[in-house]
């Protein structure tokens, strides 16, 4: 099975099951932190969602947590991995 990874879109937009891959770089912390979740869902965006968290804020860069959740969803299935990074260090324009 091949597993699609789509980066920085609405995860919720396309209904299904799905990973969700966060990675966060905290203020004033040189690591980044990520979360990876599995989404189960329906078809429909608004049937109710539940989440299973996998891992929680764990100390790792988005390329591996990336990787880890791809072959996670090869093993069980799961068609898509979304992966969202959100970098507080930036300022706002």
């Amino acid at each position: 099975m091949s597993v699609q990874v789509i980066r920085d879109q609405d995860a919720t937009c396309e209904g299904g099951d799905f990973l969700r891959v966060y990675c966060q770089h905290k203020r004033g912390s040189p690591a980044t932190f990520a979360t990876i979740e599995r989404v189960f869902g329906g078809a429909i965006r608004t049937q109710t969602w539940s989440f299973r968290t996998l891992v929680d804020c764990a100390p790792m860069d988005a390329e591996v947590a990336t990787q880890l959740a791809a072959a996670y969803a090869e093993r069980k299935h799961i068609p898509v991995v979304y992966v969202e990074v959100e970098d507080s260090r930036r300022t706002p324009a």
